[in-house]
């Protein structure tokens, strides 16, 4: 059995189900909670129950105190957008979606309104719905857009994408300054915002699989903790728009591209090669699982490559 061929048990689920409940999106203020993405990755790469919940035991340590989340839906949709305080109130708002209009027809009504925000809080909202969506667990889908919800829409970066423009490769921006330190959605913000992409989205030919593979090469070649997620968060945004057919070129350029300056625009050489690195379990995980999808997704040789030596031996 590959990776392509697993699904989520229902003692997973049902843990998975639990832990959302009692627990929202970030911790210590800004963290991302990586439990459910990260006990999926280990399950399709093979880890046994005992080995997945002995994990959850010991990550759930870092988090914050259990919840109870609203029960009440938000007063309106539109008021909770971008509000991730709303983030628990939202949960439920999108069980009940999910549960009288079906998977597809909410993601068809939501997720286009929703999608170019891909890159915000570091990618984390949009790979969270996407590992909900690749394992068909609806709680997690829920969690993924009412997360992705709080995050809100990007207008800045959706301007950008539709500035894009046939080429036949791609154009690396010049450095943009941001203060070293902050967090990554302030430098990010500043990035999109600075006009150093003006004129430089192209959309490329094979353009989801060259852009992934430069995500790829930027992490080969700096092991940068935030180029991994822009590995992780290109496989996430193909999972999110294949779901529903969304053209995603022009937000998939002008998104890692952003990130590339968010990161501060380092040199790489684009056939950077992998070699064996560890962040941490959820991360290797993540990357891995990643790797692997991608291959199969895109047909890339380099992320065979890659998911030979990331995959955790």
């Amino acid at each position: 059995m590959t990776a392509q061929d697993v699904r989520c048990p229902d003692w997973l689920a049902t843990q998975l189900l639990a832990h959302r409940d009692q627990h929202g999106p970030h911790y210590q203020g800004f963290l991302s909670d990586h439990l459910p993405m990260a006990m999926l990755a280990m399950h399709a790469l093979g880890a046994r129950r005992t080995q997945l919940e002995a994990y959850a035991d010991s990550y759930k340590v870092r988090l914050d105190a259990p919840v109870q989340h609203a029960t009440e839906a938000p007063n309106t949709y539109a008021e909770a957008i971008g509000d991730l305080s709303s983030y628990g109130a939202l949960l439920g708002y999108f069980d009940r979606e999910i549960a009288t209009q079906g998977l597809r027809a909410t993601l068809n009504r939501f997720l286009p309104a929703l999608i170019s925000g891909w890159v915000r809080f570091a990618f984390h909202p949009v790979i969270r719905l996407a590992y909900g969506i690749r394992f068909g667990v609806e709680s997690e889908v829920a969690a993924g857009l009412a997360y992705l919800t709080c995050a809100g829409p990007d207008d800045a970066l959706l301007a950008l994408a539709k500035t894009a423009r046939r080429r036949n490769e791609l154009a690396f921006p010049e450095p943009v300054m941001t203060v070293d330190g902050e967090p990554f959605e302030q430098r990010y913000k500043v990035t999109v915002a600075s006009g150093a992409l003006t004129s430089r989205v192209a959309v490329v030919p094979d353009n989801r699989r060259v852009l992934a593979e430069t995500g790829l090469a930027l992490f080969n070649a700096t092991r940068d903790f935030f180029a991994l997620h822009v590995v992780t968060g290109t496989h996430a945004l193909g999972v999110c728009a294949d779901a529903i057919g969304l053209d995603v070129d022009g937000l998939l350029s002008a998104g890692v591209l952003a990130a590339y300056l968010t990161i501060g625009a380092p040199r790489f050489e684009p056939q950077a090669k992998p070699t064996p690195t560890h962040i941490d379990d959820e991360h290797d995980a993540k990357m891995a699982f990643s790797c692997l999808e991608q291959a199969r997704r895109l047909r890339s040789r380099r992320f065979e490559e890659a998911a030979a030596v990331y995959t955790p031996g």
